[in-house]
């Protein structure tokens, strides 16, 4: 059985993202984890307003959340009776990555499921969005879900491997799994630095076709170009239906106030972007 979490605030972001999920995984045994945090430091005067003297600040928010994901369990157990699916509510009041994390290690997720607005501003490419937090502190497979995104099924996905990423077998195993079920095509997406040698080039091909045997994935080398500009261009030739990336976190910690590639990516995507982490050397 799969495990699925999905950290929600009720937003619409948020609720489309859900609904993306229960689509995506249609068919498959699934636990859903929705996780609903106050962070500290949040408190507005209605909040204060709404505690009664008998309990704390925090008991009043935590009751708020726990009633409304009572709710919303409730609707999906509804509509998804005759599905293999089952929902649990969790609320926390902690940071928001660390109580990610304590979920994650405790009930042995499987995949993260989130959506994103995309960078709205300076703020948010300093700081980082909630996505973005996780990403860089969560190892997790993460199915980011842009805002508005419908789930359609899937024909074809692109795997993308950024000019400073070099291809791991151990990485991708979430993604084999992900084309043996929804029985799509894959293309690969190598961007190439100038002055690469070409025979690693040839070995790292035959390192794909090892992986992906039976899959015949077809490898695009593009050289020269902003890595989104060549994945905008190739989903709209190709009608490619999900990006996927990988990620090392160390790169995030060192990049992320000078605009880290992966970032850029996500938040120009106009298609889901499945991130998975290279397992420690």
């Amino acid at each position: 059985m799969k495990k699925i979490l999905i950290p929600t605030d009720f937003s619409e972001t948020a609720m489309n993202a859900l609904e993306f999920a229960l689509n995506f995984f249609e068919g498959e045994s699934c636990t859903f984890y929705f996780l609903s945090i106050y962070t500290a430091g949040k408190y507005t005067t209605g909040d204060l307003w709404q505690a009664s003297g008998e309990e704390s600040v925090n008991d009043s928010l935590l009751l708020n959340k726990k009633i409304k994901l009572g709710v919303l369990i409730d609707q999906l157990e509804q509509k998804f009776q005759n599905k293999k699916y089952s929902f649990k509510g969790i609320t926390d009041y902690d940071d928001f990555t660390d109580a990610i994390n304590q979920v994650v290690e405790s009930n042995k997720i499987n995949f993260i499921v989130m959506g994103t607005d995309g960078t709205k501003g300076l703020q948010e490419v300093v700081f980082g969005t909630h996505t973005q937090k996780v990403i860089r502190k969560v190892d997790c497979p993460i199915l980011v879900v842009p805002k508005g995104i419908v789930f359609k099924g899937f024909n074809k996905i692109l795997l993308t491997l950024d000019y400073d990423y070099k291809f791991n077998p151990s990485a991708i195993k979430p993604l084999i799994r992900l084309i043996a079920k929804h029985k799509v095509s894959l293309d690969v997406l190598r961007m190439n630095k100038e002055n690469a040698n070409s025979d690693d080039l040839v070995k790292e091909g035959k390192k794909i076709e090892r992986s992906f045997k039976g899959t015949n994935p077809e490898v695009h080398i593009i050289s020269e170009v902003h890595t989104v500009d060549a994945i905008n261009s190739l989903v709209q030739v190709m009608g490619v239906d999900m990006n996927v990336i990988s990620a090392k976190k160390e790169l995030f910690l060192d990049r992320v106030l000078f605009g880290s590639s992966v970032f850029n990516i996500i938040n120009s995507s106009r298609i889901p972007i499945l991130v998975l982490h290279e397992p420690p050397e």
